[in-house]
């Protein structure tokens, strides 16, 4: 059942995402307020991955290879919530906003 979720989701953004697969349509300050407040929950980006992305102990996250993920692969990331992270129901903009951000770190 979570695979067929998954693939849905995949399907739908890469039905809203560029052909270039550019976050050019994302606002890096907007996504910086997401990143650091959160919007959805009680929990931010930033309570796991830490300030500047390379995770906030020793047992959360840090963005190792983000720079050789598509903006595709990361929307999929923040829909579903891999590897224990929580999923977040963002909007189409916040993710490419939260992309910008996370891809200036």
């Amino acid at each position: 059942m979570k695979l067929i979720v998954l693939i849905f989701i995949s399907f739908l953004i890469s039905c809203n995402s560029s052909s270039s697969g550019s976050s050019s349509e994302g606002d890096a300050q907007n996504g910086a307020t997401i990143y650091q407040a959160g919007i959805m929950s009680n929990q931010a980006c930033i309570d796991c991955h830490g300030t500047n992305g390379t995770g906030a102990g020793a047992s959360t996250p840090e963005f190792i290879d983000i720079r050789t993920r598509s903006d595709s692969e990361i929307e999929i990331a923040i829909f579903t919530g891999p590897l224990g992270m929580p999923s977040y129901p963002y909007s189409n903009q916040e993710v490419l906003d939260l992309i910008a951000y996370i891809r200036s770190l």
